[in-house]
């Protein structure tokens, strides 16, 4: 599996330090994550855990979280939109959505799938 993109609006470890949108493309072989103590590391690294769903508490009002990933010749997109507040997830693979309850259990099982990740890994 590999990284492409991660775009976070509204993510609340990023706001105390005025960042409301913050993405990141990783477009080289090796990424490094370098800052001060406070600036977001650990919360960017925790969001980096594919299997590790964004919750609407770790968002301002309407935020969300789009993680796209590159896995045996497919393009998945993961994200979490809180401006809907019964369905918020979606699992696109190529381009079509898996996840139709866009409940987080149905996220964890399309993750374990299609990824190969589970709660365990």
């Amino acid at each position: 599996m590999f990284w492409k993109k991660i775009t976070l609006d509204g993510y609340l470890p990023f706001t105390h330090v005025g960042n409301h949108h913050v993405e990141v493309e990783f477009d080289q072989p090796a990424t490094a994550i370098l800052g001060q103590n406070g600036c977001g590391k650990s919360s960017m690294l925790r969001m980096l855990r594919i299997n590790d769903l964004p919750i609407r508490t770790e968002f301002l009002a309407g935020g969300k979280v789009e993680k796209i990933v590159e896995h045996q010749g497919h393009l998945f997109v993961l994200s979490a939109d809180f401006k809907n507040s019964t369905a918020p997830h979606s699992f696109k693979r190529d381009g079509v959505e898996l996840n139709l309850s866009g409940t987080s259990d149905t996220q964890k099982d399309l993750i374990e799938e299609h990824l190969g990740v589970s709660g365990m890994i």
